[in-house]
């Protein structure tokens, strides 16, 4: 009984979970292209690439933003919720194929 319990979770349940999630966030991305973009109004300053490059280097590099200066467990608290879930989704779809491990 057991291990056809298993069996059923491994095999079954389990893929049909991954094909829900992969549906919900396809019809999330959907939902948010089909948005109108919102539209810029302050006038334009500065390099395009450079502000690009600033935004992304603020999520590595907590120093840049002021609100991670005066609160550092903040960040830490965004690294470490992101790094648990992406552990927890590439566990998710390794856990059919590599039980003993887990």
């Amino acid at each position: 009984m057991a291990g056809e319990l298993k069996d059923l979770f491994v095999h079954h349940v389990h893929y049909y979970a991954l094909v829900f999630m992969g549906l919900v966030y396809a019809v999330k991305i959907y939902w948010i292209l089909r948005r109108p973009a919102a539209r810029e109004r302050t006038p334009p300053r500065g390099s395009h690439a450079a502000g690009i490059r600033y935004s992304f280097r603020t999520l590595v590099d907590p120093r840049l933003m002021e609100s991670t200066r005066r609160r550092p467990l903040r960040w830490v608290e965004f690294v470490v919720f992101h790094v648990g879930v992406a552990v927890g989704i590439t566990s998710t779809l390794l856990m059919p194929h590599a039980t003993g491990f887990f």
